[in-house]
């Protein structure tokens, strides 16, 4: 007879297994969406499709576990699978550029994106989605108990994650350390030391793809570096060193066309003595050098992306720029370092790309415009890049540009604008004259050595008709961008679907307010059918809670992009607040009576708590605190109706199907269309109609 693991169904053992499972779902959600983002060049469209497929597929696979063996093999199989598919995520994710034909930076078309997330997300998830009803049933513990501990694993996984791990343990180490933990708790229920054999799965997959993108990309890919604003990849194409974060291109060097316009066109309109550049290529800096500029202060909230850039200078320009005295390199947040300075600047370039994701937006919001205002002397002038194109601009292309040419004519007196081939902004708080003649004058007189820029570039970028025509495009109603309503970033996930195949995205954005009104009163409609029928209004409570507490996270993540800058490494803090509010909701939920009168209490509670975000949510502890609370209730309305609803599959299914639908709504649509107000009263609109139903009842 075979030897087995003396290990018998307890309490004890239901405690591990329910904390195991909140720990690794959370460190599993958290690895995959840094991988993915930069496998599929994300922003945060990627997250939320992300977060919805997950999700989506975790639901699934709860209403599913009747086919699974609800034993404790059953339970030891799914660890054991989960192990193993969530290490093969990662080894293969890469692949899918040789499988589509395309190079590393090339944007993989949006319905290609969705089918692959689709197929590396669904057996893991689905498997996630299982494990929670199955542990209830094969401890023979409460719902709501099971549910508390879910939720301290989570809580822990996140601190963990984020304290510890971040930044020290590659993520590498990160996933082959969870493969095998898991794999062996899996072994721990199946009862066979024989299988303790299949923890080398995990290390031979580890030692045989160590670097799979090496692996597909060979001699290309130079170096990868993990930051917690991203991962960083340095590739080399041609010889010109290519930085990507998260997927994104940042920038390349040299890149002299880039590095000489935008040191040399703000020095047509003012002396450029004093100068702040605010990311991008390091590579300006020599050019400014050459203008003879006497203080350089260079900002960049990324120090391993910076210190990886001036690594792969050539040797002249690093000389010239690390000996220099005049330069100064500032590791901060552009918006946090201009709060704390005293000083003004003749030039300030944001020599970032648009706002291809929220992060970068807070850096073309009226709010950070009015700072860089303050902090320019009265001849001062900035310059912004926008998405530039010869000759044709699409409808989408110029919704961005005008959105943010419209924020800075809102914060300066004075913007000029070059022509659509170079896309450029030089607003000042005085007049410019941008005669090319003019101009070019000064150029001359300037006698500025240079390999790209010279007189028939700034009369091509000045001319007065080729003005004209950009103005035309630019000059039209695309909203002020802010930090609590980002206009540009919601034109930007247009303009970015529509270039790769996600042309029906803009279908719903350009409904606009009917699509509001469309989608509050078929999801009203919906949700009064189903709470409507006997005592089911306890599943419009849980798909409600489920919809509102995933979209105040989602909208905390946004909102704390817009305070700080970054959001790569406090993704495992901001759902862990969340996750022990719900453990401790989960908790509390005991000692409530589990009646309708609890559950309306409840309910009110949360609408409270949803006027008073758009207080709170204005720095960051009240973030925190918001995400906290918002926990703290999802679990108390889970659990409670928990014990009043047996089908523990289905709500948890339920609860999972409106966060969802909330991952992707919140993010995608209602806060970048229609701003933080709109989004906060449509989440007060669904929790009014189940407050409703529990009142009629």
């Amino acid at each position: 007879m075979a030897q087995t693991l003396k290990v018998r169904p307890s309490g004890i053992s239901g405690i591990v297994y329910a904390f195991l499972l909140g720990g690794f779902s959370l460190l599993c959600q958290v690895l995959i969406i840094r991988r993915v983002l930069s496998v599929f060049s994300g922003n945060e469209l990627i997250i939320g499709i992300i977060l919805a497929l997950w999700i989506a597929f975790t639901s699934l696979g709860s209403l599913l576990v009747s086919r699974f063996r609800t034993d404790e093999k059953g339970l030891g199989l799914t660890f054991i699978l989960i192990g193993f598919g969530f290490q093969l995520i990662f080894s293969v994710s890469w692949f899918v550029y040789p499988v589509f034909g395309l190079q590393f930076g090339e944007v993989i078309p949006l319905p290609f994106t969705i089918v692959c997330l689709t197929f590396l997300l669904l057996p893991v998830a689905l498997l996630f989605g299982a494990q929670f009803p199955m542990i209830v049933s094969v401890f023979k513990q409460p719902a709501a108990k099971t549910y508390g501990l879910e939720s301290t694993g989570a809580f822990t996984g996140g601190m963990l994650f984020t304290f510890i791990l971040a930044g020290r343990v590659s993520d590498g180490a990160l996933v082959l350390a969870i493969s095998l933990i898991t794999v062996f708790a899996g072994i721990i229920l199946l009862k066979r030391p024989v299988f303790l054999v299949l923890l080398i799965i995990p290390v031979l997959l580890y030692t045989a793809l160590p670097e799979s993108e090496k692996a597909v990309f060979g001699s290309d890919v130079l170096q990868k570096l993990q930051s917690k604003h991203g991962e960083i990849i340095v590739t080399s194409t041609k010889g010109q060193k290519n930085f990507y974060l998260s997927g994104k291109l940042q920038f390349s060097y040299p890149e002299p066309q880039t590095e000489e316009i935008s040191a040399h066109v703000p020095s047509l309109f003012t002396a450029p003595e004093k100068v702040l550049i605010i990311g991008g290529s390091p590579g300006i800096l020599r050019e400014y050098l050459k203008l003879g500029a006497k203080e350089i202060v260079y900002v960049e909230i990324n120090q391993r992306l910076l210190k990886a850039s001036l690594n792969y200078l050539n040797e002249r320009d690093r000389k010239m720029i690390t000996d220099s005295r005049k330069v100064g390199f500032v590791y901060a947040d552009a918006r946090n370092f201009l709060l704390r300075q005293r000083g003004a600047f003749d030039v300030i370039v944001l020599n970032t790309t648009v706002p291809e994701t929220a992060s970068l937006n807070r850096y073309f919001t009226k709010e950070f415009f009015q700072l860089i205002k303050k902090h320019l002397k009265e001849k001062g002038v900035l310059l912004v890049r926008l998405k530039a194109v010869p000759g044709y601009m699409g409808n989408a292309m110029a919704r961005l540009n005008s959105s943010i040419f419209n924020t800075l004519k809102a914060v300066f007196p004075y913007v000029e604008v070059t022509s659509m081939e170079y896309a450029l902004c030089i607003a000042s708080k005085r007049l410019l004259n941008a005669s090319p003649d003019v101009l070019k004058e000064v150029f001359r007189q300037k006698r500025t050595d240079t390999v790209y820029f010279n007189s028939s570039i700034i009369e091509d970028m000045f001319s007065p008709f080729k003005k004209m025509s950009f103005m035309e495009l630019l000059d039209r109603k695309t909203g002020i961008n802010t930090d609590r309503h980002p206009v540009a970033y919601l034109y930007n996930i247009i303009l970015w679907s529509e270039a790769n195949g996600g042309t029906f995205i803009r279908f719903f954005i350009d409904l606009k307010r009917g699509f509001l009104m469309f989608l509050g009163s078929a999801l009203g409609v919906f949700l009064l059918i189903i709470g409507s029928k006997g005592r089911q209004s306890e599943y419009t409570v849980v798909f409600t809670t489920g919809f509102v507490t995933i979209s105040i996270v989602s909208l905390s993540v946004l909102l704390f992009q817009a305070l700080k800058g970054y959001i790569y490494e406090q993704i495992g803090l901001i759902t862990g607040l969340y996750m022990i509010g719900s453990a401790i909701g989960a908790w509390g939920a005991h000692r409530i009576n589990p009646t309708s009168r609890g559950l309306f209490i409840s309910e009110a509670a949360f609408l409270m708590l949803l006027i008073s975000y758009l207080f709170a949510s204005r720095d960051v502890s009240g973030l925190y605190l918001c995400v906290l609370f918002s926990g703290i209730l999802g679990g108390l309305l889970f659990s409670l109706s928990a014990m009043v609803n047996e089908d523990v599959s289905v709500l948890y299914a339920t609860d999972l199907a409106g966060a969802s639908g909330g991952a992707v709504l919140s993010t995608l649509f209602l806060f970048p269309l229609f701003g933080l107000y709109y989004t906060i009263g449509f989440l007060i609109y669904l929790k009014l109609i189940s407050l409703f139903l529990l009142y009629k009842r």
